[in-house]
């Protein structure tokens, strides 16, 4: 892969930080704000840990890059559009979103 060159497009994710809001709230508002900018439909975002199994079993897995925290290649998240049987995964209550939300676009 190559580095990313001057001009080349980026997707650019803003978490408002005025707003207390733990890391995995933060994480489903910045899902729900890249969903969004391409016109992805989308409601419930869940945002939980998984085992390195868990993740590389996902529909889309994401591997690092490696140019800032991680080694290159290793997995980092992975997503996948389920169809709920029951209430939603909780971690410590802070990594669902209800989808009382509203996003809007500036544009």
């Amino acid at each position: 892969m190559r580095p990313d060159a001057a001009g080349d497009p980026e997707v650019r994710i803003l978490v408002n930080t005025n707003v207390s809001m733990s890391r995995h709230k933060a994480a489903a508002q910045a899902v729900h704000a890249a969903l969004a900018a391409f016109g992805i439909p989308h409601g419930r975002v869940v945002v939980l840990g998984g085992r390195p199994d868990e993740v590389a079993a996902m529909d889309v897995v994401v591997r690092d890059a490696g140019r800032t925290e991680v080694a290159p290649g290793t997995l980092t998240a992975g997503a996948a559009l389920v169809r709920r049987a029951g209430p939603p995964p909780r971690d410590d209550g802070s990594g669902t979103d209800d989808g009382s939300h509203e996003v809007s676009s500036s544009r």
